[in-house]
């Protein structure tokens, strides 16, 4: 409606049958290095697409900042596979 440019990790902007508009990509954002929630995440969690959309800050948090040994505590799986998606299927 305004011409607003929507950041490609939010995805496409979809209309469901019913109405109903959503995003293929992520739903929310927020700061990136924050673990809360992590181990209610179906994979590709979020840590798992940050590899991909930035290596860098991923080798920061997880090798360097420790969060990889955290994560390996808890039982979270951070790394990516080799058929990582980040969008939905029917996109």
């Amino acid at each position: 409606m305004l011409n607003l440019e929507i950041p490609s990790v939010y995805g496409k902007i979809k209309q469901e049958q019913s109405g109903k508009y959503y995003l293929t990509g992520v739903t929310r954002t927020g700061c990136m290095p924050c673990m809360f929630g992590v181990h209610l995440e179906k994979e590709p969690n979020r840590f798992q697409r940050m590899a991909i959309t930035h290596p860098k800050h991923y080798n920061g948090f997880i090798y360097k900042m420790g969060q990889g040994a955290v994560m390996d505590y808890i039982g979270v799986n951070y790394c990516p596979s080799n058929q990582l998606t980040l969008f939905n299927e029917e996109e």
